[in-house]
């Protein structure tokens, strides 16, 4: 499945963090070439290995040091 991202601050686009906050859903398999070229800039998008048999989020909850925001579907 291929998530997006959205009101991301640019300085959070690094390939790292961007697979530790998808890790927050399920297992990160690889970032979209817009997203690791910074080229769009809207949102960041990242292939997810994800499993349907369980219940999908509608919601979470992304925090780093002085920076928190929830992010929903």
């Amino acid at each position: 499945m291929l998530v997006r991202i959205l009101d991301l601050r640019q300085e959070h686009w690094s390939p790292k963090l961007l697979f530790e906050i998808i890790k927050g859903i399920d297992s990160p398999i690889v970032l979209d070439e817009a997203t690791k070229s910074r080229s769009f800039g809207h949102f960041a998008r990242v292939l997810v290995d994800l499993d349907l048999t369980g219940k999908l989020l509608s919601e979470f909850l992304v925090e780093r040091e002085s920076f928190a925001f929830f992010r929903e579907d």
